[in-house]
């Protein structure tokens, strides 16, 4: 038995000008209105949206480098 993609209460035919789209991650084809684009350009479907991606987790790691090697302030007693 094959993996459901799409909800089985999304309306069939599907409405004017939608159209499906595979997720470049997990491959599978969903309705391109159910996908968002992340931050690295991808298409996410909904399983994989709540991931982050490579350029989510680079930003991440060189703000927290930024923070790491700010000098902490003086305390003046």
């Amino acid at each position: 038995m094959g993996r459901l993609t799409m909800p089985r209460k999304y309306p069939l035919p599907a409405p004017g000008g939608e159209r499906r789209a595979s997720c470049d991650y997990c491959g599978i084809k969903w309705y391109r209105s159910e996908m968002k684009r992340d931050a690295s350009g991808r298409l996410a479907c909904p399983d994989d949206q709540s991931g982050r991606d490579a350029v989510t987790l680079d930003r991440a790691n060189a703000r927290a480098a930024a923070l790491a090697t700010r000098p902490k302030p003086r305390r003046l007693d």
